[in-house]
């Protein structure tokens, strides 16, 4: 059934329901807005829970004012190297709670990891 969904219904979900979750069109650093929806997508609301800890916030899985400044504030790539390093504690956290998960590890690091950062 979901194969038969169209690019552009895609393309709605991916807009509605992750990128303006996220309120990406106000993230300054296009990397970051793509690591966080990414993060997002994959990973439900701990995508915002886990860079609200890393930022030092309340984690409590809402994008709102606060969130978004800590975002676009101060040194943007190595928040961004942070929040790539919360995102590997998070996998790792996973498969330590869940062994089995371990046979996913590879491609879950393969997918962090080809994200780079660009200014």
């Amino acid at each position: 059934m979901l194969k038969n969904i169209s690019y552009d219904s895609w393309m709605d979900i991916v807009k509605t329901m992750y990128w303006d979750n996220w309120k990406a069109d106000t993230i300054s650093n296009q990397s970051i807005a793509n690591f966080l929806v990414d993060f997002f997508w994959n990973s439900g609301f701990n995508g915002i829970k886990v860079p609200q800890r890393v930022m030092g916030l309340k984690d409590d899985g809402i994008v709102g004012p606060n969130t978004l400044k800590a975002v676009n504030a101060g040194n943007q790539e190595e928040l961004f190297y942070k929040l790539v390093a919360g995102r590997k504690y998070y996998i790792e956290d996973i498969i330590k709670r869940r062994p089995s998960n371990a046979k996913f590890r590879n491609g879950w690091m393969n997918r962090i990891n080809s994200f780079k950062y660009e200014k």
